[in-house]
């Protein structure tokens, strides 16, 4: 039939899940001082600025350094290392699900040494990590290729859009609860407009600006992940009918062309919330993509005037 699932365990494929994993590891760092600044000692800073008001200067000058901070180098290295894990993650599909790489899209692949290098990084922590064998579902090497391959790719679209929608919201509440609540004490101080505007408003405008790009970030990436899938699910319906049909590939080289560029845009989501939801959200995505199999099953039966078990 085909190597998904063989493929998916050879050393190779490992070694590119392990780079890419440790790219975003450390993407995924930059964006915890992002936070950090934008979170706790923005709020810190904030507050010394109420209880001490000769610091006010200080606490204004301390926000707009975040700022260009922000802007200058963590969201450009976080952008750089996050690119970087989506060409190898392209890579690690190219070879097992069989499209052929698309240059224009994707540029050239990440150098060897550098998969090695990351690769490398990743071994000296990954016992913290879930394991990275059977990245697709094993279900899917009872049915041919080209139905197989859109199994794995709509997987990737359900997988990524539910965990977004349940940190999204998470992320936004606790950074806009801290402004919220400074603001209120600056009130509560009844700092004068000028004053809040230095104390209160400058050094939390970053939490301001994280919280609610975080929220919209990640709800536009779950939204075009659901529209992948629902695009997926309209190839699975056509791929049913004739799987070995030349337009069944092109719409999976299609759907893998918008999945990379999703992963190159889209927001990060710590590990932490991955560790936390993967033993539910592995389980639904097995079942969906049994079902899946199941179907393919009997349609092709159906067509070979078997009949396949329910």
């Amino acid at each position: 039939m085909h190597s998904i699932t063989t493929l998916q365990n050879d050393k190779r494929q490992l070694q590119h899940l392990a780079a890419q994993r440790q790219l975003y590891a450390s993407a995924k760092v930059t964006l915890g001082w992002q936070l950090l600044l934008g979170g706790p000692v923005a709020t810190a800073v904030a507050l010394l600025g109420i209880a001490i008001p000769a610091t006010k200067a200080f606490v204004a000058l301390w926000g707009i350094s975040v700022l260009v901070l922000d802007a200058v180098w963590l969201t450009p290295r976080q952008k750089r290392l996050r690119e970087a894990g989506a060409r190898i993650q392209e890579h690690f599909d190219c070879d097992v699900l069989g499209l052929p790489w698309n240059s224009y899209r994707a540029g050239s692949p990440e150098p060897a040494e550098m998969v090695l290098e990351q690769a490398t990084r990743y071994r000296t922590w990954e016992r913290k990590m879930t394991p990275l064998t059977d990245w697709y579902p094993r279900a899917v090497n009872r049915i041919p290729l080209p139905l197989a391959r859109l199994v794995c790719q709509r997987t990737n679209c359900w997988w990524d859009a539910k965990q977004r929608r349940a940190y999204a919201g998470a992320m936004a509440g606790m950074l806009l609860a801290a402004f919220i609540g400074v603001l209120w004490l600056g009130l509560g101080a009844q700092l004068s407009l000028p004053d809040l505007v230095l104390v209160v408003i400058l050094p939390m405008s970053s939490a301001v600006k994280l919280g609610y790009q975080q929220w919209v970030e990640h709800r536009e990436a779950a939204d075009r992940l659901d529209r992948l899938r629902e695009r997926g699910e309209c190839s699975w319906k056509d791929a049913l009918k004739d799987h070995y049909a030349s337009t069944v590939a092109q719409d999976s080289r299609a759907l893998q062309d918008e999945i990379f560029d999703g992963r190159k845009r889209n927001p990060l989501v710590f590990d932490f919330v991955f560790k936390r939801l993967r033993a539910d959200h592995e389980t639904q995505m097995n079942f969906g993509a049994e079902e899946l199999v199941l179907e393919a099953e009997r349609a092709l039966a159906a067509k070979a005037g078997r009949t396949v078990p329910s």
